[in-house]
């Protein structure tokens, strides 16, 4: 997947602007609906059952230890006997970890398997035909990036959340209207460092120093684009998310009638259907999330200078 000069001015001119961004990602899925699936069908699978893994994991542990110490504190109980009677065991523990570790991992091969995609048709301005196994190596490498990536940034932005919590809580409440444009600048910085970064092929310092100087430069147009494709997918998240909210709600209503003394109503067979739709909702989210990438990852190829 050597990036072609050829291809890459005319994409360039191809994707001047947000509209074409948009408009040339969406002919991608819509035309090429086939090969966009065959190369990404099996990491969303991975992603989803990854997702389904710590979302049920974490209703689980939520629902035996969280809730019942809340429960029983609320009722006048003392706070250190209630988490004395319901402390998690290792087990829990490793297996709440355990999913964590699924979901990054899947979440990870996932955008690895995008971020190919995406660079192999910056190169050759069509999508693989082959099964994406037949670039796994490349897909794993990308993967790592992204978690690494992801794992610097969000551990850098967690310093000045924390800051500005704190004034928020310490001094006034609207201080903390004052992260919003921050975080808002530090996400586009951070996203297009990422694109730079992976697809791009720049060395980190360098796609660092580029998103910096083309996210300022450029900031408008980012602003835009994330609008523009941020709402959508929120809107298709929180639709694909409904059913899983009505699974943990259900286990939540069980546990108060466990903690009642009442016979649990929630079935076995609830468990299984659980993680299919967990699949499917994650599965309908990537989807929305992909084409997302897309958009910023043309405008980010655009405007960006090739690597050195």
């Amino acid at each position: 997947m050597e990036t072609n000069n050829t291809n890459q001015n005319s994409q360039k001119s191809k994707y001047s602007n947000i509209k074409s961004c948009i408009i040339e990602s969406w002919k991608i899925f819509a035309f090429h609906t086939k090969d966009f699936f065959k190369y990404l069908w099996c990491h969303f699978l991975i992603a989803g059952l990854g997702f389904a893994l710590f979302v049920g994991e974490s209703t689980i542990f939520y629902t035996k230890h969280m809730q019942p110490v809340a429960a029983y504190t609320a009722s006048g109980y003392d706070k250190s006997l209630a988490k004395a009677l319901f402390s998690p065991s290792w087990s829990d523990i490793l297996l709440l970890v355990v999913s964590i570790i699924a979901f990054v991992i899947g979440f990870s091969l996932m955008k690895g398997a995008l971020y190919s995609q995406i660079r192999f048709h910056k190169s050759t301005d069509s999508l693989p035909l082959a099964s994406p196994f037949t670039f796994m190596s490349e897909i794993k490498k990308d993967a790592k990036k992204a978690f690494i990536y992801d794992l610097i940034f969000y551990a850098a932005l967690a310093l000045p959340i924390v800051i500005f919590g704190l004034l928020a809580w310490k001094v006034n409440g609207w201080l903390s209207l004052i992260a919003i444009p921050f975080l808002i600048y530090i996400s586009i910085i951070g996203m297009n460092g990422r694109l730079q970064y992976i697809i791009e092929n720049k060395p980190l310092k360098v796609a660092l120093k580029a998103a910096f100087a083309t996210g300022h430069a450029k900031f408008g147009g980012y602003f835009i684009s994330l609008l523009l494709t941020g709402i959508p997918v929120l809107a298709v998240a929180y639709l694909a998310l409904q059913p899983i909210l009505v699974f943990q709600l259900a286990y939540r209503a069980d546990m108060i009638s466990h903690l009642a003394g009442d016979p649990s109503g929630v079935p076995p067979y609830v468990i299984y259907l659980f993680i299919l739709v967990a699949i499917l909702s994650f599965f309908i989210f990537s989807v929305a999330y992909t084409l997302q990438q897309w958009v910023l990852a043309f405008y980010t190829s655009a405007i960006s200078k090739p690597a050195k």
